[in-house]
């Protein structure tokens, strides 16, 4: 079990955003990213991207948020913190431009910044990614959060935190209220992002849900090393959590034993998403839902995946339980023709003349229909 915290952002509501050309070193970010001119819609594009992961490191650094994880696009990846640095956006900053004098970097489709926070009793891994161009009727703002609780930490030893669980599967009361304690706390920090988008960014709309995300393992996990070895490097997880990042294994080691947990105390599942050992939904399970071991192995690692005998299971698509169930799949569509890039419509607000050769940008400039006042005549 982990939370799941997702905020996307309408494209139709980012005409208002402040025209906002980016500073110090966002603007070398941006230098770099478009060969320092602004000129095609693709480079004005790039430029209007830099200046909303900008605006929304902002928002993110207001509510507390400033410890830089990751910073890439989706084919290179500039600075990734190794250590656990504290504060450290000058740091990824400085490594981008360092990395962007050798490479190629100018083709990309989205810019990513993986961020960490910690509140006094879960660990939370936020990420954040901003396509430079998105299929008509997507999102091209989209913030994946993930939070666990640390008094289920591995640090001390793999044992003890099988002792520590055994007390939240005592009873469903204890298991509800369990659930119930970190939902209410990840449903807090959302809010405290969403509030702060709406300070910071002036968007009229963003929509934002939480799930409840429980792992079934092919395999019973018995230590850190077993789902260290399925991690791949070239997988696209829709879960930060799953990248493996320093620091979290610790953290991350008890959700690959509430499954078995609940199978055997046979907890009722209910109102949450059971996902593969890659974080791919498997299940989407209702109120209703059904009592984990009575008849079924949809929990138990030590069996293979069997459908519960529930009426409140959504059955989805595109998993690594295929070949275990025999149903009709789900298939999820996406309908819509591709779109022109979407930042372009914002980028033709901006100057063609923009150069960003150095950290000073425009700083403080906010530019209405053209940028001509950012720098001057």
């Amino acid at each position: 079990m982990y939370l799941q915290g997702i905020l996307t952002i309408d494209p139709a509501q980012l005409t208002q955003i402040d025209r906002v050309q980016p500073t110090k070193g966002f603007a070398r970010m941006a230098y770099f990213l478009t060969g320092g001119v602004v000129a095609a819609r693709e480079e004005r594009e790039t430029f209007c991207a830099v200046t909303l992961l900008q605006q929304i490191n902002k928002v993110m650094r207001s509510v507390g948020v400033n410890n830089v994880v990751k910073l890439a696009t989706d084919t290179v990846v500039f600075y990734e913190d190794t250590e656990g640095r504290e504060d450290d956006l000058k740091q990824a900053l400085d490594a981008f431009a360092q990395q962007a004098k050798s490479e190629a970097i100018v083709n990309f489709k989205e810019l990513v910044l993986v961020l960490e926070h910690h509140l006094d009793d879960m660990a939370c891994l936020i990420d954040i990614r901003i396509a430079r161009s998105h299929p008509v009727g997507e999102y091209p703002i989209r913030i994946t959060l993930n939070g666990m609780p640390t008094e289920l930490s591995a640090r001390d030893g793999e044992k003890q935190v099988r002792d520590r669980m055994a007390g939240i599967f005592d009873s469903q009361r204890d298991y509800d209220a369990f659930l119930a304690k970190y939902q209410e706390r990840l449903l807090w920090l959302l809010d405290q992002i969403e509030t702060s988008f709406h300070e910071h960014m002036r968007i009229d709309n963003i929509e934002k849900q939480s799930r409840v995300k429980i792992i079934r393992p092919k395999n019973r996990v018995a230590s850190r090393d077993t789902y260290r070895s399925s991690h791949s490097d070239s997988y696209i997880y829709d879960d930060p959590i799953y990248y493996g990042y320093h620091g979290y294994d610790d953290v991350f080691f008890y959700s690959w034993l509430w499954s078995d947990m609940m199978h055997e105390n046979h907890i009722h599942c209910h109102n949450c998403v059971i996902v593969d050992e890659k974080g791919d939904d498997v299940l989407d399970v209702g109120d209703k839902g059904f009592v984990a071991g009575e008849g079924n192995n949809t929990l138990n690692a030590e069996e293979p995946f069997s459908l519960p005998d529930s009426e409140d299971v959504i059955l989805c698509s595109g998993h690594d339980y295929g070949a275990d169930i025999d149903s009709t799949r789900i298939d999820a569509g996406v309908s819509g023709e591709e779109g022109g890039g979407w930042l372009s419509g914002i980028a033709d607000s901006f100057s063609d003349s923009f150069s960003g050769g150095d950290d000073s940008g425009c700083s403080g400039s906010s530019c209405g229909s053209s940028c001509g006042g950012c720098g001057g005549d």
